[in-house]
């Protein structure tokens, strides 16, 4: 909060409440968004320094590029500062039909804002009305097999912090169980099993 106040002179709209989870959040974003390109970036996490600056020239030299990715990084905090957990290849970040079940890492991404409206918003709820965790894995797989143009660029931009209370790095047995049946709902719906 205090970065957005500092800067709150050029941001258009910003607003800090609970959401119930990130993807409703993302939503609410998506849909305030005034620019045509669009990406998240959750609390814990950053990007690399002039980051903004390439997605914007790789986009103007692209139209009809609709999702730009480039490579990631984890992180952990330590007592002496970060340490690198792992990073992400291009070959990881790759957006194929082959490739789609892999870790879509969407926050990598760039994505033009009219596939949303072309494709759809996350679902932010699975058949049972949980907050459904792998939406973006959804999204995405939704993404790829409407033949998105994408371009994978091969260097780091996005940092992810590892933490106890992160979703998608969890040791947590629930949060485990959880994940796997988010794949089970996602098998579901696109290979029409019951």
């Amino acid at each position: 909060m205090e970065i957005i106040k500092k800067y709150r002179s050029d941001i258009a709209y910003f607003e800090s409440a609970d959401d119930r989870s990130n993807v409703i959040a993302y939503i609410k974003g998506i849909n305030k968004a005034t620019g045509s390109i669009i990406s998240c970036l959750n609390s814990d996490d950053f990007y690399e320094p002039g980051i903004l600056h390439k997605v914007g020239m790789e986009f103007e030299d692209d139209p009809k590029l609709d999702i730009l990715s480039f490579r990631y990084r984890t992180l952990t905090n330590t007592e002496s500062g970060s340490r690198i957990i792992d990073e992400s290849t291009a070959a990881d970040m790759e957006l194929s039909k082959e490739k789609m079940l892999s870790a879509p890492a969407p926050n990598t991404r760039f994505f033009k804002k009219e596939i949303f409206i072309k494709c759809g918003m996350p679902i932010p709820h699975d058949d049972q009305n949980r907050t459904f965790i792998s939406n973006d894995l959804e999204y995405m797989i939704r993404f790829v097999l409407s033949g998105v143009k994408n371009k994978t660029l091969d260097f780091v931009g996005y940092n992810y912090l590892i933490h106890d209370n992160s979703l998608t790095f969890s040791k947590d047995l629930k949060t485990q169980k959880r994940l796997c049946e988010d794949k089970i709902f996602i098998a579901k719906k696109f290979l029409n099993v019951s």
